[in-house]
């Protein structure tokens, strides 16, 4: 017990809007989410999507057991709005550096702490981050993700709802809200509404899916 208790200093839910768990461990949890924050949403896990699935996900399993990371600016994942603006015509919808810094993030979880389990979310500009990442690690890595939730899903439609070379039973899309229904999940262009601008209806669906893929 005694040699144990150091640890626990970093075993804390996430407070404001930077989470490091996987970075920052000195010993591995059973759990893992990584977040990819909105467009324009601050340091490396926003204010919205991020923060709410992490505490949600701590509360329900403990915060001993599930960490969470950010994908920031560190990972050359910046949220800037202007790399979210090209269109489906050969556009990721995001920023390439995004992509190799979420890919790392995805790779440093499976080096580090292979015996853990890994969930994912991601809001907005973070869903390109996501699909275009796990679609391109290998078979090894996507294994050790059980489940990724994506809130207003930009490429939705080209994607057909899913991840591309990603099973579809361990994705859940929120496209629709107490709003309404989001058109960023149904149009050949990014236009935002005020559907796509508050999930907090469906945060803890996210976290009921997410869960069960880490415990079911």
């Amino acid at each position: 017990m005694a040699a144990a208790a150091p640890l626990e200093v970093n075993k804390r839910q996430v407070v404001g809007t930077t989470a490091n768990d996987l970075l920052d461990d000195t010993t591995c949890r059973e759990y893992y989410l990584i977040i990819a924050r909105a467009s324009g949403e601050a340091d490396n896990v926003g204010s919205t999507v991020g923060p709410a699935l992490c505490s949600g996900l701590q509360s329900a399993l403990g915060v001993s057991k599930i960490g969470c990371q950010g994908i920031g600016d560190a990972q050359g994942y910046t949220a800037s709005l202007a790399d979210n603006i090209p269109t489906y015509d050969g556009g990721i919808l995001t920023s390439a550096s995004a992509v190799t810094g979420a890919e790392g993030i995805f790779n440093e979880a499976y080096s580090k702490c292979p015996g853990s389990k890994v969930v994912a979310t991601g809001y907005s500009q973070g869903t390109a981050v996501l699909y275009n990442s796990i679609e391109k690690l290998s078979a090894a890595v996507q294994n050790q993700i059980t489940g990724v939730t994506l809130y207003g899903y930009t490429a939705n439609t080209p994607n057909n709802g899913e991840i591309p070379n990603f099973p579809a039973a361990k994705t859940k899309v929120f496209c629709s809200n107490s709003l309404g229904y989001d058109t960023v999940c149904s149009a050949a262009e990014i236009t935002v509404d005020a559907a796509h601008l508050d999930y907090s209806s469906d945060y803890a669906a996210g976290v009921t899916f997410l869960q069960g893929t880490l415990t079911g």
